[in-house]
Order: C-alpha cells, then sequence, then structure tokens
C-alpha cells in the first residue's frame, strides 16, 4: 500500500472516531471512504533513489530493496498527463523551429496530444 493511502486510511478512521454524524464532515469523509474503497493501482515502476534511475516491471525492484537500496514505487497518477497551453504550443514551436507560421500548428499540436490520450 502505497504510504498516501496508509496516511488516508489513518485520516479517515479518526474522522470517523471524532466527527461522525458530523453534518459538515460527512461529505469529506463520504469522499475519503469512496477513494478508499477502489482499488489501488499497481506500480508501473520504481525509482532507485541512490541510483537516480528508473526500473520497470512487476517485480523489477525486489533485487534492489534486498540490496538495501530506497525504492519508491510510481503510480499512474504520478504522472498524469495534462494538455499545454496554447500559449506554451506557441512558445515550444517558436522557440524550437524559429519559424513565424503558425497556421494549424495549435490543432496539430492538439491531435498529438488526443492520439498520446491527453484530454
Amino acid at each position: 500500500m502505497s504510504e498516501a493511502r496508509e496516511l488516508l486510511k489513518r485520516a479517515a478512521s479518526v474522522l470517523h472516531d471524532k466527527f461522525d454524524g458530523v453534518k459538515y464532515m460527512e461529505p469529506l469523509i463520504e469522499e475519503i471512504d469512496a477513494y478508499l474503497a477502489k482499488p489501488e493501482p499497481e506500480p508501473f515502476g520504481w525509482f532507485i533513489e541512490e541510483k537516480g534511475m528508473f526500473v520497470y516491471g512487476k517485480n523489477a525492484n525486489d533485487k534492489w530493496v534486498s540490496a538495501g537500496y530506497t525504492v519508491t514505487p510510481l503510480y499512474p497518477e504520478h504522472h498524469a498527463r495534462k494538455p499545454l497551453s496554447d500559449d506554451e504550443i506557441e512558445a515550444i514551436y517558436f522557440g524550437e523551429t524559429k519559424h513565424a507560421f503558425l497556421d494549424g500548428v495549435i490543432e496539430f499540436a492538439r491531435a498529438v496530444e488526443k492520439a498520446h490520450g491527453i484530454k
């Protein structure tokens, strides 16, 4: 279980003990309970802190943990992708290409983001 999820479970326990039935706390308690009811995602990789490197695969962390390295699991929400703003696209385009032609660039960038599952 991730460290954040474990902390949230402990916080939920305190909220249930101290604030159960308190009207203004009910929405927060319900939201936390709903989040904790979802299955925790499997990590898709691990960050080996002392090496400054990433390893991928279901059990790729085993040899690093047994060797005494600090291993941090990486979950999909760590890498949530957000679309670039139009200004960011323009800054990248003009910074990289040095062209003054912009027609269709934003639409092209949005198509690329869409193809990569970025909404």
